[in-house]
């Protein structure tokens, strides 16, 4: 009887480190809704990255617009 009751013992204390059904669902919820925050920071920043881009190659167009215009102008202007 005593090997019985020590074997209970031990089957009882491992019991003791599952986690209950609900236990896991709310960490599992917890888990998507960090998963679907970071999700939407990536896009947000993606969309940013692809905005400065955009932006860069407007930037990149107009100083090439300008560098034509002072070239033109000195040409006008008679300047070197």
């Amino acid at each position: 009887m005593n090997k019985l009751a020590l074997e209970i013992t031990k089957i009882n204390k491992k019991l003791n480190n599952f986690v209950t059904k609900n236990e896991f669902n709310t960490f599992k919820n917890g888990a998507y809704n960090r998963f679907d925050e970071v999700t939407g920071e990536l896009k947000r920043m993606n969309e940013d990255r692809l905005f400065a881009h955009e932006l860069y190659k407007r930037m990149e167009k107009d100083v090439d617009v300008n560098k034509k215009d002072i070239k033109k102008l000195k040409q006008v202007l008679d300047l070197k």
